[in-house]
């Protein structure tokens, strides 16, 4: 292994443990009442050492946010059909939520919990503008019945973030995985355009 691996190693490491520690915090004492000092004391870093990794603590939970949607990006494949683009990034979610439950609660539960309404809309803007991407595909090759695009974008934001808030507090029942599958499944019910599909027969 060549020096810059292991410090990269070493560098992930210590982020994963500025994250661990900030998540813990925040769902012990809440957001608001959690500080950069607390975090660095709980990490076994510097203060200087959090602030190279995070700008600000709200910056941790926008890191998290970040992994998922980079996930659900890197699962998008446009031009598939906005069924299955939907499909994939719906269960690429899914999928990161599962491998990384831990702090991924946690996040959502701070997120809930403790954020105002600006820094929630902020956060939640790249996936709805991902949505939208997919959704104008399906308007466009007529895959989607002639619906109100924002109407459909909000509808599927629901079909996302219920089942994420209902898997944050309930740790019971299906996993998140099968309960984002049912969700979209009952959205794209009401969205996809059948009739082709019944003329051609």
């Amino acid at each position: 292994m060549s020096s810059s691996d292991r410090v990269a190693r070493r560098k992930e490491a210590t982020r994963k443990r500025i994250v661990e520690a900030a998540m813990q915090l925040f769902l012990k004492q809440g957001f608001e009442q959690t500080s950069v000092s607390q975090i660095s004391e709980a990490a076994d870093i510097g203060k200087g050492t959090f602030f190279t990794y995070f700008a600000t603590k709200q910056d941790v939970l926008s890191f998290l946010g970040e992994q998922v949607m980079a996930a659900m990006t890197d699962a998008d494949t446009p031009g598939a059909g906005a069924a299955v683009r939907l499909q994939r990034v719906f269960s690429a979610a899914g999928e990161w939520y599962v491998e990384n439950e831990a702090p991924a609660r946690q996040m959502c539960i701070a997120r809930i919990s403790s954020l105002n309404q600006a820094d929630v809309s902020s956060s939640r803007e790249p996936l709805m503008a991902l949505l939208r991407s997919i959704v104008s595909e399906g308007l466009a090759s007529g895959e989607f019945r002639p619906v109100d695009r924002e109407a459909a974008v909000i509808m599927l934001a629901s079909a996302y973030f219920a089942p994420v808030a209902q898997w944050t507090w309930q740790q019971d029942g299906p996993a998140l995985p099968e309960r984002l599958t049912q969700q979209l499944e009952l959205a794209l019910v009401a969205m996809v355009d059948t009739s082709s599909a019944r003329e051609a027969s």
